[in-house]
């Protein structure tokens, strides 16, 4: 058990919270208390984060009551989801695949095979999938039937429309070294 302004640091995971609770019984690590997680160039917020570890490393993250993942994808460009709750499964410490359940709600720069900016997607739905590359980009999105989103042109986006409305880059919180 941690409290009071906890942070920690691993070369591929760093965190910070109010209070932090492990349960070898079961290898999860609950962080509470406006709890942050960065993983390489992605940052998980929420109400309450749990990690659960299988082998000493993350196996699924599991995001309770507003579920906020960004990512870090250029100069002034953030991939964003949100929702009600999040789960994050990852291999070999690197994410594969995020489930955002409940009034799901993302913001996706899209690119193509070169890396040039297509356009940016605002989309809703109830459930969203994303699915991972082994670079760290995003391969696919999946979403249930009832969505709906628009693909703005690159220089048409318009500025309301590049930050969820809860967006918050806290990059300098970050732990940065043991």
């Amino acid at each position: 058990r941690a409290y009071r302004h906890v942070k920690f640091y691993r070369d591929d995971m760093q965190g910070k919270c109010d209070s932090m609770v492990y349960s070898s019984d079961d290898s999860i690590l609950s962080m509470y208390g406006t709890p942050i997680l960065w993983s390489e160039e992605s940052q998980l917020t929420g109400e309450q984060i749990n990690i659960y570890m299988k082998d000493q490393k993350a196996d699924l993250i599991h995001i309770t009551k507003n579920a906020m993942i960004v990512q870090f994808e250029g100069e002034d460009m953030y991939n964003q989801l949100s929702g009600k709750e999040s789960k994050a499964y990852l291999k070999n410490n690197k994410l594969k695949r995020v489930d955002m359940l409940g009034d799901a709600i993302s913001i996706y720069y899209s690119k193509d095979e070169r890396d040039a900016l297509v356009g940016v997607n605002k989309a809703k739905g109830n459930a969203m999938s994303i699915f991972m590359k082994s670079n760290k980009k995003v391969d696919k999105i999946v979403m249930t039937p009832d969505s709906e989103g628009i693909l703005y042109p690159p220089l048409s986006v318009p500025e309301g429309e590049k930050r969820l409305s809860k967006f918050k880059w806290l990059e300098d919180q970050r732990p940065k070294s043991k």
